[in-house]
Parts: C-alpha cells; structure tokens; sequence
C-alpha cells in the first residue's frame, strides 16, 4: 500500500466520520483511564492481576494509537482532521503533523544545496517517509 491522504470534502460525510471517530474513541479512553485509575489505586478492588491490567492497558492504547483517531507526533484525538497513512510506518498521522515534516525536510534540502551544516541527527529517512 502506498501512501495515502484520507480526505474527506462533504460536510455530511466529515460529520458521518467524527460520530463514527467518537463513538470508537470515547468509550476506549473511558476504560483506559479506569484501568489507570486501577494503577494509581494500587489494585485495589481489581480481581486481575498487575500484569493482566498493564497488558489491557498497553492494547488498548496501542490499539487507539494505530487507528486514524491518534495521531503518533502530536497525540492529538483528531476526531475532525484529515489523516494521512505512511505506508513504510504503518501508522496514520494528522495532515498537520505531515505538511511539517515536508516543510522541515524541504528546508533541510535547501540548507543542503546551500551548503550549511546540518545536524547529523536528522532523521532524513524517516522525513522522507512522508513524502
């Protein structure tokens, strides 16, 4: 699969789709926040065992993290943005997060051409990625 922006122009069709982003992300952020409730508590009243609630945990916000509803750079619950897929991470990003990293890496290009210094912690392949 290549990459692929998921975009969305009919008012009706954007509303179909944040109901639908609301109706999968509210009720997994109930019940991650209960099972960190459950952490924070120490346990306490939880019939499963510290392993069992770290790995529902640990599903469940991988889970919310690979869908289009989290964007992996920003975290933000995006029920009303456009996503964008990146094929090679296999994982959907926020439009917003996606035009910064080509901006930066555009920047980065031209900083080349130029002959400036540029940090050699840049992390070009995963920049270009989203090209």
């Amino acid at each position: 699969m290549k990459n692929k922006v998921c975009s969305i122009r009919d008012p009706r069709l954007r509303q179909i789709r944040e109901n639908l982003r609301r109706i999968i992300a509210f009720p997994v952020q109930e019940k991650i926040d209960s099972l960190k409730w459950i952490i924070i508590n120490n346990y306490k009243d939880s019939k499963d065992t510290p392993s069992e609630v770290k790995e529902r945990l640990r599903n469940l916000e991988s889970s919310l993290k690979k869908s289009t509803i989290v964007c992996p750079i920003c975290h933000y619950k995006g029920i009303k943005r456009d996503v964008f897929y990146n094929s090679l991470l296999k994982e959907w990003y926020c439009t917003d997060c996606v035009r910064i990293i080509r901006d930066g890496y555009y920047l980065v290009l031209e900083k080349k051409s130029k002959g400036e210094w540029i940090d050699s912690g840049y992390p070009e392949e995963y920049a270009l990625s989203f090209l």
